[in-house]
């Protein structure tokens, strides 16, 4: 009896021990699976969306009922919470580490935040074992390393996504070799070092690997071959070099992006079996060579990105052999000589073709048509002649065209006015001759008109602003005459205007720069720069360019001169609710600025140098308070330089010269300028011009030339220190301020 009660008082003793440290051991009721969650539940600081509030409200409640909780014979055996922007610290999910036949965990979209160790931390010691099966923990802001005792302790893991998180540092060998996964997603953190090799050590499961957006560098493991399931690889957005393994093949491959890394050599001769796939992007990287015959047995191939390498040769026409073809880039390579005609047989599903900044020649054929689905074609920065096809006019789905920098000629086919889906027509910098199709107003989704840098004459057609979605126009230098149509008052989207270098005159049109942005998503998909220029020896200001496929080093040939580029923020610039930019220059407009420039709340350049203006500065243009360049010389303006100038604090490019303006040069930041933006204009005086302004009564005696001299002399040192003050305190302004609407710094400055 005695012997037995000592078993039966253990027996109890061992419950107890357990019930004490419940929330440290492995826990077998519904009741404690309860208690785990509202000891979760107690850790989230932050509930939002109210996704817990029907938890509780005590452990007595049963959870099966619960929002996101799933069970099985009454046991927790699925969470999922995702986007419901939760907010707590990593230990409360190492709290559900307890729940002991929790195997689908999802918690993506949310903001717990920590060590990845103390997400997956298990207590061996005291029974707990990691039983996720499914585990994705992605879009949060978890940070550390992938380790044996974290990730590596789930051995019954099969899918494991922890992408757009912070995990840092290389992943230790050994690790992911123990795993039989299906799924692995580690994309979009700041992982580093080699691809750990023992990824394909198990990997006869592995269907999907995504390891895109870290810091992999060094080569690919071999053995891949050995992962006969696979299907997804995205190594994308890396640091990964060398040449392609010739084991990197797998039958079953159907998605394959090896995208942004630093690969060189010839065109993969291990893709040669990897007849499934569907998705190939080899884009920015290093190789070279011509395209091999056999692509043409990829004949379930769908997207081809081949843009940013250094391939060579003829246009590819093995491509032509991929009949389920709907995304061709070849853009940004060396090939060269004439595009082939039959590049759209009449069965083609072609959607995009991009074969910019390449060698190409001749004119382009008109079989392009055949290509009914297209969507999208540019042929910009290439040696294109002859005229524009009117055949193209067939393709009643294409969205865009782009044929900028070439060196076609004749005019603008009034056929493309049948494109009513088009949206960007972009057709500068070629040597396009007659008049602009007014036609071209029936394109009612059109967007962004770039007529630039051609040889185009006549008058402005009044019916492009009606457009109702216009946001870009660009038509200077060209040969166009006669006025602005009043109809622009009705470009309610419009927020770039570019007329210089032509020979228009007349006044500029009241409410020209101010919209009601109607359209919101104008430019949206659009990759797009805007190149200044740096010398005298290019008029105007710059111009609004689409830099999608080109390279920042091609884009110096278009202009004999220094330019910077920037990247635009599109949001911003859809967002703007007046003009942007607006250059009149170099033109023969008269007149004033119209007084209700001041309304422009948005525009960040006003260039309208070289015209025949008059009358007064309107003091309103002070209140343009985001105006980084303005240049209003060589004109008549006369009068003062109203005061409201010195609100302007984030000028960048300033000149007034050439008018005949007069009195004091307002104080502020205006002082900083040098005395050559202010010159030739005779009544001007005081800081930073040299002459001071002398105020002499009519019962005042002349000064003397010695007391001349003397007061001359302090006036040169009152310049001086001034001068020094106003440039220190600019130079602290501009550093404190972000510059104009541009994404971080200037590209490149060429």
């Amino acid at each position: 009896m005695t012997s037995f009660m000592s078993v039966v008082i253990g027996f109890l003793t061992a419950i107890s021990v357990v019930r004490i440290h419940g929330l440290s051991a492995r826990i077998s009721s519904s009741d404690d699976d309860a208690a785990i969650l509202l000891g979760f539940k107690r850790q989230v600081t932050g509930d939002p969306l109210k996704a817990l509030a029907g938890w509780g409200p005590d452990a007595a409640a049963d959870p099966c009922s619960w929002n996101g909780v799933n069970c099985t014979s009454s046991r927790v055996t699925g969470l999922t919470l995702n986007s419901f922007n939760l907010i707590a610290n990593a230990s409360a999910i190492g709290e559900l580490g307890q729940l002991e036949m929790l195997s689908f965990l999802s918690l993506a979209g949310n903001d717990f935040s920590g060590a990845l160790s103390e997400a997956l931390s298990f207590n061996n010691d005291v029974g707990m074992k990691c039983s996720y099966e499914f585990l994705d923990l992605s879009a949060n802001s978890l940070c550390g390393q992938v380790t044996g005792n974290t990730v590596g302790s789930c051995k019954v893991l099969k899918s494991l996504n922890l992408s757009n998180n912070q995990l840092t540092d290389g992943i230790p060998a050994g690790v992911l070799g123990g795993l039989q996964l299906n799924l692995l997603d580690l994309s979009h953190n700041n992982l580093s070092g080699a691809i750990p090799g023992d990824i394909v050590v198990n990997c006869s499961n592995l269907e999907h690997l995504d390891l895109s957006y870290n810091n992999f560098s060094q080569g690919l493991p071999g053995g891949f071959s050995a992962c006969s399931k696979l299907v997804y690889v995205d190594l994308s957005c890396n640091l990964l070099a060398g040449v392609i393994p010739f084991d990197f093949s797998v039958t079953l491959f159907s998605h394959l992006n090896l995208s942004y890394n630093k690969f060189m050599g010839s065109f993969p001769s291990s893709l040669l079996n990897c007849t499934q796939l569907q998705v190939l992007s080899l884009a920015h990287n290093q190789f070279i060579g011509e395209i091999p015959s056999y692509v043409g047995n990829l004949h379930l191939l769908q997207d081809l990105d081949l843009g940013a390498n250094n391939f060579s040769g003829p246009f590819p026409h093995a491509v032509l052999n991929c009949s389920s073809l709907m995304f061709l880039d070849l853009s940004s390579n060396r090939f060269s000589g004439i595009i082939p005609a039959e590049i759209c047989p009449v069965s083609s599903q072609l959607k995009w073709l991009w074969l910019q900044d390449n060698g190409f020649y001749g004119s382009i054929p008109p079989q392009i048509s055949n290509c009914s689905q297209l969507i999208s074609l540019d042929l910009s920065f290439n040696n294109m002649s002859g005229t524009i096809p009117s055949d193209l006019q067939k393709l009643t789905n294409l969205e865009s065209l782009v044929l900028w920098f070439n060196n076609l000629e004749g005019q603008i086919p009034v056929e493309l006015a049948n494109l009513t889906n088009l949206q960007n027509l972009i057709l500068n910098n070629n040597n396009l001759q007659g008049s602009i199709p007014a036609e071209l107003s029936n394109c009612s989704m059109l967007q962004w008109l770039s007529l630039s840098d051609n040889n185009l004459t006549g008058t402005i057609p009044p019916s492009l602003f009606n457009l109702p979605r216009l946001g870009v126009l660009q038509l200077g230098n060209n040969k166009l005459t006669g006025v602005i149509p009043p109809e622009i008052k009705n470009s309610v989207n419009l927020f770039w205007l570019d007329l210089c270098l032509n020979n228009l005159n007349g006044t500029i049109p009241p409410q020209l720069g101010r919209t009601s942005r109607s359209a919101d998503r104008i430019l949206d998909n659009c990759e797009v720069s805007f190149m200044t220029f740096l010398d005298a020896s290019c008029k105007g200001f710059g111009g609004l360019m689409d830099t999608a496929g080109i390279r920042l080093s091609d884009l110096s040939a278009i202009h004999n001169c220094r330019t910077r580029l920037y990247n635009l923020d599109i949001e911003q610039l859809q967002n703007a609710p007046t003009l942007v930019f607006l250059d009149l220059s170099h033109n023969a407009f008269e007149g004033s600025i119209p007084s209700d420039i001041g309304e422009f709340y948005s525009l960040h350049i006003l260039n309208l140098d070289h015209n025949s203006l008059s009358g007064e500065l309107p003091g309103s243009l002070g209140e343009c308070a985001v105006l980084m360049a303005l240049d209003l010389s060589s004109n008549d303006f006369s009068g003062p330089i109203p005061e409201s100038f010195t609100n302007l604090t984030l000028l960048q490019d300033f000149n007034i010269s050439n008018n005949n303006l007069s009195g004091k040069v307002p104080g502020g930041q205006l002082l900083a300028w040098p005395p050559s933006v202010y010159a030739n204009n005779p009544g001007l005086c005081g800081l930073p011009l040299p002459n001071p302004c002398v105020s002499i009564s009519l019962n005042q005696t002349a000064p003397s030339k010695s007391s001349w001299r003397g007061g001359r002399a302090d006036h040169v040192v009152m310049v001086l220190f001034i001068s020094l003050g106003v440039i220190l305190v600019l130079l602290w302004t501009l550093w404190l301020r972000l510059a104009w609407m541009m994404e971080g710094t200037c590209c490149r400055e060429m």
